[in-house]
């Protein structure tokens, strides 16, 4: 189940870039062992309709993941990677035999504004040209990744009936569900996990309004007709007083303002492949090294390691290691059954005399 909690983190990075199904190099690999029928043993071709929802190809799709096809080679379809970086080998080897995993990053092609950034403010100009004289073989006009000219991206979202992180959610709790009737739960432990899986359901709530809440059309048509507006009749404004300066004072400041409707589109949505949005992959990947080290971690008894000979509790007045303690119990004050907690309360209070001391001012100790 390690791994379907992993999973649930990668499929909220999907969910939240837009990116339907399961069929991805970092998530397949993790649930593909999960129930895909409503009913147990069930021998049926794939496009049945007792199939689920996480299992339906019509939630996955997306244009991330073609159909297997013998004819063709799977290095063709996934795009380069950096030999020295792969995180996806540390997940099982699981693929799927009828359709190709998707790379688990999947950015928008790169066009000639990424190569020349300082172009970004004349984007929409050239959108805008694009769909006047560019139209597509219905007759109806090219649209340009969700984004209008004048009223800025517009989220049109594909309607998904599978939502992955449900659904995976939805699999912890059938889990939770068996502990708690194996009673394999302590009261607080079940209570921890119960609340714990509430939420995790909860965030991927939150982080989806986000992705999805769109800045109010009308701020935004307001302010881009105004910027547009204001651009235009700048030139005739300052043109006696600068004359020919009026070109390039006038271009200048179409960059400055015009700019700022294009940082406002990218601050819209932070779950993108853009260099300043989050780096939600570098958390997944953090997610799963965690997840590791606690798989890792040997819970041994407190005995083991506390009465170590590297173990000073009272230091730094007293230097008398466990072992130490331990051994001298006629001598030792600690363990004195009318004073022992006096002696103990004395040391602390000296020990705290000294931390003080050796631990304040030390700028000017330094710097002397």
């Amino acid at each position: 189940m390690i791994n379907v909690i992993q999973a649930f983190s990668v499929a909220v990075k999907h969910y939240l870039r837009g990116e339907p199904g399961i069929y991805y190099q970092d998530l397949y690999p993790l649930i593909a062992f999960l129930p895909q029928y409503a009913m147990e043993d069930v021998d049926v071709p794939t496009e049945s309709d007792d199939k689920l929802p996480l299992w339906s190809d019509d939630a996955n799709l997306g244009g991330h993941h073609l159909p297997r096809d013998p004819s063709s080679t799977e290095g063709g379809f996934k795009r380069k990677k950096d030999k020295t970086f792969d995180p996806e080998k540390a997940l099982p080897d699981v693929t799927p035999d009828h359709i190709y995993l998707a790379p688990a990053r999947n950015p928008p092609q790169t066009t000639f504004f990424d190569y020349f950034p300082f172009l970004m403010p004349f984007k929409s100009i050239y959108k805008l040209i694009k769909r006047i004289f560019v139209r597509q073989a219905n007759g109806e006009l090219l649209g340009d990744d969700n984004r209008g000219a004048w009223t800025g991206r517009k989220k049109h979202r594909p309607v998904i009936e599978s939502i992955v992180p449900l659904e995976i959610a939805l699999h912890l709790n059938s889990y939770y569900d068996f502990l708690l009737q194996n009673g394999l739960l302590t009261s607080s432990a079940a209570a921890a996990f119960g609340v714990n899986l509430n939420s995790l359901q909860d965030a991927s709530v939150q982080l989806r309004r986000i992705a999805t809440t769109p800045l109010p059309f009308a701020y935004q048509a307001h302010l881009r007709m105004a910027i547009w507006a204001y651009v235009f009749f700048l030139p005739f404004q300052i043109y006696r007083a600068m004359d020919w300066l009026t070109i390039p004072a006038t271009t200048l400041t179409a960059l400055l303002f015009i700019g700022f409707l294009e940082i406002g589109a990218e601050v819209e949505n932070p779950f993108n492949y853009d260099d300043n949005d989050l780096d939600i992959d570098g958390y997944c990947l953090a997610i799963a090294r965690e997840l590791a080290e606690i798989m890792a971690h040997n819970p041994r008894k407190p005995s083991s390691f506390i009465f170590n000979k590297f173990n000073q509790p009272f230091a730094p007045e007293d230097r008398r290691t466990a072992p130490e303690l331990l051994s001298s119990k006629k001598d030792n004050e600690y363990l004195d059954e009318t004073n022992g907690m006096e002696s103990v309360h004395a040391t602390m209070v000296r020990n705290w005399r000294s931390v003080r001391e050796m631990t304040t001012h030390h700028k000017e100790k330094i710097a002397a």
